[in-house]
């Protein structure tokens, strides 16, 4: 999905992404920095995070966007 997500930042900037993510917690979040980084680089590109036991750390650095499970509610 990173490899899609970069090819979209690459030779699409203009098309709008939301990329979704769930881990247990920012401990187990692979190319966490990688994808915040594409984000933050281009406008069209959304990261949605969902952590199902945030840790101190990751509450602490608002680094998630809800607690739990991926679901149709967000």
């Amino acid at each position: 999905m990173v490899s899609m997500l970069n090819t979209i930042a690459e030779k699409q900037p203009d098309r709008k992404v939301t990329y979704i993510h769930a881990a247990i917690n920012g401990r187990h979040h692979a190319m966490k920095e990688h994808v915040a980084r594409l984000a933050s680089q281009n406008g069209n590109i959304q990261s949605f995070v969902c952590y199902e036991s945030p840790t101190e750390e990751d509450r602490r650095d608002q680094s998630f966007d809800k607690e739990g499970f991926i679901d149709r509610y967000g």
